[in-house]
């Protein structure tokens, strides 16, 4: 009993209860750029394709957003926006345009997101 009413473990079970529900909301968004919020498909090969392609899109979008605050983290001159980029969460997804026409064959160099970023002044 004493474990539950630590304010330590209530504010760190609130903290993962609140990533859970970020993951399943950037999910949800995801789903909804196809007009629905089922998953596709017709046998149950075909749900888990869809399933899965929407967990890739989920997981590409955390690793960019997680790239980008570890740089902005490298590159910040005070530690106060160290703190605040700590607690930022990378499962957002208003930066990302689900819509759209997206050509990914035209350019076959990689993205450098340090020459992105470089325009960013603190």
């Amino acid at each position: 009993m004493k474990c539950i009413l630590d304010p330590k473990i209530l504010i760190d079970d609130t903290r993962s209860q609140n990533r859970i529900e970020s993951y399943h909301s950037l999910r949800a968004a995801i789903s909804r750029v196809s007009g629905r919020k089922a998953l596709l498909g017709n046998t149950d090969l075909e749900v888990e394709i869809s399933n899965q392609c929407g967990r890739l899109a989920a997981n590409a979008i955390i690793y960019y957003n997680a790239a980008i605050q570890s740089h902005l983290y490298e590159t910040a001159p005070n530690k106060k926006l160290r703190k605040m980029l700590v607690k930022a969460s990378p499962v957002a997804w208003q930066n990302i345009n689900f819509t759209g026409h997206f050509s990914f064959l035209s350019n076959k160099k990689p993205i450098n997101l340090k020459n992105i970023l470089a325009d960013i002044k603190f």
